[in-house]
């Protein structure tokens, strides 16, 4: 449990640091929100994760892992449109 709420909670400030350092994201509600982000992207990380990258192993061994920068990308582009489903306003541009 414990592992668990750490991992939450460095997501957390990673979501928060990356809306305040990147110009290309926002968030366009409270900070209680990043907490909720931070949850759906680990969600979203563990479920959605390890299956993209079975799936392009043999883009991941050809570009030498960097594809797996474009993997978390996506999980990260995927959470901002469950974001804003749930009303929470994360928007990457």
């Amino acid at each position: 449990m414990t592992k668990f709420i750490l991992r939450w909670v460095i997501n957390a400030i990673g979501l928060y640091l990356a809306v305040l350092l990147l110009p290309g994201i926002d968030l366009r509600s409270n900070l209680v929100s990043i907490l909720w982000l931070a949850l759906i992207f680990g969600v979203v990380n563990a479920l959605f994760g390890p299956l993209l990258k079975l799936l392009t192993c043999p883009l991941i061994l050809l570009t030498l892992g960097l594809f797996t920068l474009v993997i978390n990308t996506f999980l990260f582009w995927l959470t901002s449109v469950i974001g804003q489903s749930f009303g929470l306003g994360l928007i990457i541009s």
